[in-house]
């Protein structure tokens, strides 16, 4: 079964240069789409089953409210640049 993967970006060449690394790396097994918060894509954004965000989306999110699928189940962050692991 195909797995949708979205890749959330401020800047749509990030966006896209992000989506084709993914894309190279899993093959067919993912469909991936990619948006960008700055073009506002983020609006038109599709139901996936994986959301990847880039750090400066993530800080530019409150530029589209209401956007972003609940994060309920979200993976935490170990990097230590984030502080605690």
């Amino acid at each position: 079964m195909v797995k949708k993967v979205a890749i959330v970006a401020l800047d749509p060449r990030a966006s896209a240069f992000y989506g084709r690394q993914v894309q190279e790396l899993f093959g067919d097994v993912v469909k991936v789409n990619s948006y960008s918060v700055r073009e506002g894509t983020v609006s038109n954004m599709e139901r996936s089953d994986l959301y990847l965000m880039s750090t400066d989306a993530f800080e530019n999110r409150r530029m589209c409210p209401n956007t972003y699928p609940s994060m309920r189940r979200s993976a935490r962050s170990t990097s230590p640049i984030c502080g605690k692991p």
